[in-house]
């Protein structure tokens, strides 16, 4: 399965700064830019682990939970989904992370 993790301005220019070039770990899909799989994994996900745990995109940081019809809850599709519940405060920053990267795609439909 590819990843449709969406990437925030932020998060690019935070991985460009350690030296990453965009062009490798990004793909442009349905108008974002997104995180890109290699070979059906993560580009930044190594022999066991994330490589770049601490600078891991937000979208990353927020998952296992998603916005399902309007709703957040924990991906079903987790295989560690039984670890994870739902915490409103986390449930609220995911929403506006969600309308921040909604604003950011309208953005760039302008320019």
């Amino acid at each position: 399965m590819d990843t449709v993790m969406p990437l925030s301005r932020k998060d690019i220019a935070r991985l460009k700064g350690l030296g990453y070039d965009v062009r490798e770990f990004t793909v442009k899909g349905e108008g974002e830019v997104r995180l890109r799989n290699v070979d059906g994994r993560c580009y930044f996900l190594g022999d066991v682990d994330c490589t770049i745990y601490e600078d891991r995109p937000m979208g990353c940081r927020f998952y296992p939970l998603v916005l399902d019809s309007g709703r957040v809850i924990v991906d079903p599709d987790c295989r560690h989904g039984e670890r994870f519940t739902v915490d409103p405060d986390e449930a609220a920053r995911l929403k506006s992370f969600l309308r921040q990267l909604r604003r950011e795609k309208r953005m760039e439909r302008v320019r």
